[in-house]
């Protein structure tokens, strides 16, 4: 079996609710996040057999808990990260070697999924503040399969490094 395209840059978008309990005296954060990430692109090749085309596709729900480390009125530094679940879309298109029909599968597997994150938060405005993020997230596993050719395709782990943009209204 020989692997392509194993590492890929991945389009996401999310959104957060959370409560600061800084004002109970607690320099904690915490927060439900939905995210969806799209277009993580995995092919596979089986000699003699087939190539597999996968587009893999994430939806994630998590909840997540942060400690603020104030700087001074403006910047915050932060650490945490959470637990939750992702369903992991594997869309694959198989294509086999030599010539033949080409065939799709549509594959959902759902999973326990965690991270761990650091980063700091710049409040530039009244009630506004501007995030930067880096995260590593297990998204769990990936499956795909049973193809017409009975192959079943399965990675163990689907971890990503995770560089992130907020915008944050505090009400």
């Amino acid at each position: 079996m020989e692997l392509r395209n194993v590492s890929d840059e991945v389009g996401g978008a999310g959104l957060t609710v959370g409560y600061n309990w800084a004002k109970k005296g607690l320099p904690i954060r915490t927060e439900i996040e939905y995210h969806y990430r799209a277009r993580f692109d995995f092919d596979t090749r089986v000699t003699g057999s087939a190539g597999y085309e996968n587009q893999l596709s994430t939806h994630a729900l998590i909840v997540n808990s942060y400690y603020d480390y104030q700087m001074n009125d403006r910047w915050a530094l932060f650490a945490g990260g959470g637990i939750g679940w992702a369903q992991n879309v594997s869309d694959v298109a198989r294509v086999p070697n030599g010539g033949g029909a080409k065939t799709e599968l549509v594959t959902r597997t759902n999973n326990l999924t965690w991270n761990a994150a650091l980063g700091v938060i710049w409040s530039f405005a009244q009630n506004w503040d501007a995030e930067f993020r880096y995260r590593y997230i297990d998204l769990g596993e990936v499956e795909s399969g049973p193809h017409i050719d009975v192959t079943t395709l399965k990675a163990e782990s689907y971890t990503s490094h995770d560089l992130i943009l907020g915008i944050t209204y505090r009400f």
